[in-house]
């Protein structure tokens, strides 16, 4: 639906602009497990049409084509921790769901410790065509370098790896 696919099933995915038919996709998603929708585009989506199926809504509008502000990326990532913490699952979108809904995914996966070169080949796998510009790519490759070893669980360069 709405070429929603799962990046790691059961906990996270994207999808495209929500459509004509918003309410019966906020009631499949729900189905889902789903109980956070990132919305990337500039324009909202119904927050109260998402309330009624208990799905809470954060809108982060960046520019189609352009790649989400290091700020906005931590603060979905905040948002994510709080969610999958209530055992909820996650739906990231844009208006076709590949770049900077990939984006966000990446950085999703680099936030789990993958590199960010690994982040950005298993979105690209599961979703084709994500993360389409380079500004997109350097995005994921910032936030990566910006972590600590203790927000880096696995993959990443920890204390006990050195």
């Amino acid at each position: 639906m709405n070429g929603f696919s799962w990046l790691i099933e059961g906990e996270i995915g994207g999808m495209a602009r929500p459509g004509h038919d918003a309410d019966r996709l906020w009631k499949w998603l729900a189905e889902q497990g789903i109980g956070l929708v990132v919305s990337l585009t500039e324009s909202a989506p119904d927050k109260d049409a998402m309330a009624r199926h208990n799905i809470e809504s954060l809108h982060i509008p960046v520019p189609d084509f352009t790649a989400p502000r290091q700020e906005d990326i931590r603060r979905f990532i905040e948002h994510a921790r709080f969610h999958r913490h209530e055992r909820h699952a996650i739906c990231v979108h844009c208006g076709a769901g590949i770049g900077r809904t990939g984006t966000m995914l990446a950085c999703y996966l680099v936030s789990q410790g993958e590199s960010a070169s690994q982040a950005i080949l298993r979105v690209r796998q599961a979703r084709p065509g994500s993360v389409e510009t380079e500004e997109q790519e350097a995005a994921v490759r910032r936030f990566a370098e910006s972590l600590t070893g203790e927000q880096r669980p696995r993959g990443g360069k920890s204390a006990q790896g050195k």
